[in-house]
């Protein structure tokens, strides 16, 4: 469902969306339905509190990569992604230097705006 309604039921088409409607939709039925069914099963599955599902899903989706890719670390966000893998390069390399896309919006941490492109993004933080 692509479209937006304001106050008065005036009709607009999404052509924006946001994080999670960039791939389901408003309210489209089927996602919906899915996400009901999974709240019926487990609603919030934190690493903090391990839940056998967290670590049945690691294993079946570590079974799925390739070559020697089998250790998976559940992140909240794109930014916390981000974060680990610039951590992690940095901790792999030694070197603290990153490339970053050109007009790329890459997170709103401290470090991962050190690599975001967009001006109404940046701040004048040391990095």
């Amino acid at each position: 469902m692509q479209y937006l309604f304001d106050e008065s039921g005036r009709r607009y088409l999404d052509a924006f969306a946001g994080i999670v409607t960039v791939s389901c939709g408003h309210c489209h039925p089927d996602i919906l339905n899915a996400i009901n069914e999974q709240s019926k099963l487990l609603q919030h599955a934190t690493t903090i509190y391990l839940h056998h599902a967290i670590g049945d899903f690691a294993e079946a989706l570590a079974a799925k990569m390739p070559g020697n890719l089998k250790v998976v670390y559940f992140v909240n966000s794109g930014s916390e992604a981000n974060e680990l893998a610039m951590m992690m390069a940095r901790l792999y390399t030694g070197s603290l230097d990153m490339i970053s896309l050109r007009n790329a919006y890459h997170g709103g941490s401290s470090n991962t705006i050190g690599l975001t492109a967009l001006n109404t993004w940046k701040y004048p933080l040391p990095q």
